[in-house]
């Protein structure tokens, strides 16, 4: 699986960091099935970065923070495949820190369209086909069932492999922007003291 790694880096302006609450309910209402409602949390945080050529990006992250105040120097660290794209951490030159956003979801997001996966719900749909040929019905549905599962556990093991190596990705990429990194008063003094 290939994933492309970038930087989006600039100065943090303003932000805003809000709550949003889901109520869901389970169940029909009948003395075996009665309902349930449930409620899941997420907090967002919505900012905005002015890049070094002057334009301005708008961040949105859910379940995560970045540590910034305004004027601080960031670095926004994104992989990307083909169906999507994740922030997976920051860099605060301002500060010198650093945080790699550890979110299983994403890694499993990256899997579930990566040949292991995608390579075991194929052999599902093989296996149930000739174990309902050979068998019969039922022994196709329970084959497409197990192979459904080892999907999700192939999925779930190689999501896992995934974040690692996003962790060892963000630590390249952090390790390269700080030696990149020139702060914005030593860039100012150098620009005055350049002669035309």
């Amino acid at each position: 699986m290939d994933l492309n790694y970038s930087v989006l880096s600039g100065v943090y302006l303003d932000g805003t960091k809000h709550s949003k609450t889901h109520v869901y309910s389970t169940g029909s209402g009948t003395r075996n099935d009665p309902v349930r409602v449930q409620s899941a949390e997420v907090t967002i945080q919505e900012f905005w970065i002015r890049t070094p050529d002057g334009s301005e990006e708008k961040i949105t992250l859910q379940n995560v923070d970045v540590d910034a105040r305004h004027g601080h120097d960031i670095a926004m660290v994104i992989a990307e495949n083909d169906d999507q794209a994740a922030y997976i951490g920051y860099v605060n030159f301002t500060t010198k820190q650093s945080f790699f956003f550890q979110r299983t979801s994403v890694a499993r997001g990256f899997a579930q369209g990566a040949a292991p996966c995608v390579l075991t719900i194929v052999l599902a749909f093989i296996a149930g086909g000739v174990a309902g040929y050979i068998e019969g019905f039922m022994a196709c549905i329970v084959a497409f069932a197990v192979g459904l599962v080892a999907s999700v556990v192939v999925r779930n093991v190689h999501a896992v492999s995934i974040e690692a190596d996003l962790r060892k990705k963000f630590n390249e990429i952090i390790m390269e922007e700080a030696h990149l990194y020139v702060p914005r008063e030593r860039t100012q003094i150098m620009d005055s003291v350049t002669p035309s």
